[in-house]
């Protein structure tokens, strides 16, 4: 409710705006090193890679998220968006993110 009551209000139209024109134009596209060629034709199928986090590492997160006034959501993103920009050499990454 909160969520919607918030979708038709100012702020998110303002929001709303503001990255509708940093993302306009062209966008970059994500170069990972592979270790095979790409296919001829693009696919998007994907897969999943599932792990766990030890007890310490995952009190760790939590407390970086605390410190920092964020969530551990927030936290993990950004870890995954530096290890992106780190594996590719480029700064500009964007992930989309359902809301």
């Amino acid at each position: 409710v909160w969520q919607e009551g918030f979708k038709t209000g100012d702020a998110y139209k303002t929001q709303e705006a503001y990255w509708l024109k940093q993302l306009e134009g062209e966008l970059p596209v994500l170069d990972l090193p592979a270790d095979h060629v790409r296919p001829p034709v693009r696919s998007f199928a994907g897969d999943k890679v599932s792990f766990m986090l030890d007890q310490e590492v995952t009190s760790g997160l939590h407390k970086l998220a605390r410190e920092n006034g964020s969530t551990l959501y927030m936290v993990l993103l950004a870890a995954y968006t530096a290890f992106l920009s780190r594996l590719s050499g480029q700064e500009d990454i964007i992930v989309g993110s359902p809301i």
